[in-house]
């Protein structure tokens, strides 16, 4: 879909998975958002897109697809795409984060011409964890409902709800995951 319009630059600035549907909200840049929407909702795999807002030039559009096989794997190997990503011509870059052994695993799986790989930093301390399970767990449950979305698809209250946790003790767990990711050495460099 992108590789035929080169002129426009698509921004992914979040995703998140439902049951059976993936939801990727997208800023696109073009003059022409209906014949693009249009062109999205016949594609193959698209549920629905939806429009969410209009500034300079710029749209935020939410787009449903059923869910890739692909993403599913990521989010199985615990790995996560970081967003804000820029798909141009039908390329995108992104940086991916997860175990050294599943980021291994995912290269394997999908050689190139299908996914490029342009440098993979392994952690220094593969036998120490960042989080524990629990926070590891909580922390891609927040990511999933999207707690760490712009803007948040999810307030602190309903993900304690979601998740079965207290308001106070899940605004402690997710204020100490989000310290231990941002002094740990291995992230500080990509944040």
């Amino acid at each position: 879909m992108v590789s035929r319009h080169p002129d426009i630059r698509i921004d992914v600035l979040a995703h998140s998975f439902t049951e059976n549907a993936m939801l990727v909200d997208l800023r696109v840049h073009t003059d022409d958002l209906q014949t693009w929407i249009d062109e999205m909702r016949a594609a193959e795999g698209v549920i629905d897109v939806k429009p969410l807002g209009r500034a300079q030039k710029a749209s935020t559009v939410r787009v449903v697809f059923k869910k890739h096989d692909f993403f599913v794997l990521l989010n199985e190997l615990h790995v996560i795409l970081r967003t804000p990503a820029t798909i141009k011509d039908g390329y995108s870059e992104v940086i991916m984060v997860g175990p050294d052994e599943s980021i291994k695993r995912l290269i394997k799986m999908f050689p190139p011409p299908q996914l490029q790989v342009e440098a993979v930093y392994e952690n220094e301390r593969e036998d120490v964890a960042i989080l524990t399970p629990r926070q590891t767990d909580i922390f891609h449950k927040a990511m999933a409902a999207g707690y760490f979305d712009v803007p948040r698809r999810v307030t602190l209250t309903e993900l304690a709800a979601r998740v079965g946790v207290a308001v106070s003790s899940l605004s402690e767990m997710l204020a100490v995951v989000e310290k231990k990711l941002l002094q740990d050495p291995r992230t500080v460099g990509s944040v």
